[in-house]
């Protein structure tokens, strides 16, 4: 188990989150800023959450956090984190439906460099073991607190569109991905099967999983419509180094030639070739205005397609990426 932590701020005070809250284990925090006296918390194994207080907000405050057992302390060196207690606007939140390309996004744009030269600082769904719960509770404020409270500039999840209003970012980014896609890999995944936080935080809807599955991708962005200041194709940042131009200037970030990575290989294809007739009629019901205003031209490539053979079972599980 992976002993990892995450701050986010508050104005004055910091709170350490364990980023596994089922990590238990009794640990020593210490903290120093400039101009303050240094001071040693204890971080109990039942507490999944520290809050720490009385902090200047204009310092950089250095956590350390270390074993609680004298020995473990010579032999392991303490885990070290920086932050500033004060709230503040993310530079950007990037969200979509899932499956949709906000992991491959967040590895894209870390470490890249600022304005000032600085290793930019992107995130992938930061402590989502305590938001999902408030997302599906619908704790605006709660959540809000969180994306405020964030030290990184840039947040990509896509959690965050299915409660929109609770968005705070002076750019925010709607990742769309090709709902035939996306709807196959999420099938892929187990939406709406699988126990689990990342499908009780979805809503329920009429209908089969696959039309679930539909109308999730439908719900997700047009949730986003409202608050979304720039929409970009994940196909269109994969294949276009102007489209990736784009993004970056969006997000006041310099331009870089890095390429995007590719994620999320998997054994069956993100393609609607072995969907059944009745389901691509419902797809076409529930997804087809999105997907004209997004993807124009899909209905023609679809009657093309559907119009050959079907291609082997092994070479349709070669053909795509999940």
């Amino acid at each position: 188990m992976n002993e990892r932590y995450e701050v986010i701020a508050r104005d004055g005070a910091l709170r350490l989150f364990k980023e596994d809250p089922h990590w238990e284990r009794e640990r020593l925090v210490g903290v120093a800023a400039p101009g303050i006296a240094s001071r040693t918390l204890r971080f109990a194994a039942t507490q999944d959450v520290l809050d720490i207080v009385d902090l200047p907000v204009w310092a950089e405050v250095t956590l350390s956090v270390q074993d609680a057992r004298p020995l473990h302390r010579l032999l392991r060196r303490p885990v070290e984190l920086r932050a500033r207690p004060k709230a503040r606007r993310l530079r950007g939140l990037i969200t979509g439906s899932g499956r949709c390309g906000t992991q491959s996004l967040a590895h894209w744009l870390d470490g890249l460099a600022d304005l000032d030269g600085a290793p930019l600082r992107a995130r992938h769904e930061t402590l989502w073991h305590y938001l999902l719960p408030l997302v599906a509770a619908g704790r605006t404020e709660d959540v809000r607190a969180f994306v405020d409270g964030f030290q990184h500039e840039i947040e990509c999840a896509p959690h965050f569109s299915l409660l929109p209003e609770a968005i705070r970012a002076d750019a925010v980014i709607r990742l769309i991905r090709d709902g035939r896609r996306v709807v196959q890999s999420g099938l892929n995944r187990g939406w709406y099967v699988k126990e689990g936080p990342w499908n009780r935080v979805k809503p329920a809807f009429p209908g089969s999983v696959f039309e679930q599955a539909c109308r999730f991708w439908v719900h997700t962005n047009r949730n986003l419509d409202r608050v979304a200041t720039h929409t970009f194709r994940l196909e269109d940042l994969a294949a276009s180094p102007a489209s990736r131009a784009t993004l970056l200037a969006a997000l006041g970030v310099p331009p870089s030639d890095r390429p995007l990575p590719v994620a999320n290989s998997g054994q069956a294809p993100s393609l609607a070739d072995r969907w059944t007739p009745q389901e691509r009629d419902a797809f076409a019901e529930i997804c087809g205005e999105l997907m004209d205003e997004h993807y124009p031209g899909w209905r023609d490539e679809a009657a093309v397609k559907s119009a050959r053979p079907r291609p082997a079972r092994a070479g349709l599980e070669a053909a795509q990426q999940a």
